[in-house]
């Protein structure tokens, strides 16, 4: 059995020496540091997310169901406008909000 003994060094520094360990850029402005950082927009972000998340994998999944149910009956053309078959989640709507989400990561650098 091989182990491992990894050595792991703790160091406690006041808030203004922490830009000694830690890029400016990486730190908010409470410690010293430029990142813009905004808690309730991020928070916001990360609900549209998990929202989308959440939508996109139920469309498709829906989208492979609704697809194999086409392959595997011969349905009519004329009978596919069955509510049954449509997905629960508008596909546009969730095509929008990964747009949505895709800008805004652009922005960020």
């Amino acid at each position: 059995m091989l182990t491992i003994h990894a050595s792991i060094q703790v160091i406690l520094v006041s808030a203004n020496k922490l830009t000694r360990y830690i890029e400016p850029c990486q730190l908010t402005d409470d410690f010293g540091g430029s990142l813009d950082y905004d808690h309730s927009d991020w928070l916001n972000k990360r609900l549209v997310f998990e929202k989308f998340t959440k939508e996109s994998t139920s469309l498709l999944d829906e989208l492979t169901i609704i697809n194999d149910s086409e392959k595997s009956t011969s349905v009519d053309k004329d009978k596919t406008t069955d509510g049954a078959l449509l997905p629960s989640f508008d596909p546009e709507t969730v095509l929008q909000t990964g747009k949505y989400l895709f800008f805004f990561s652009e922005l960020k650098p």
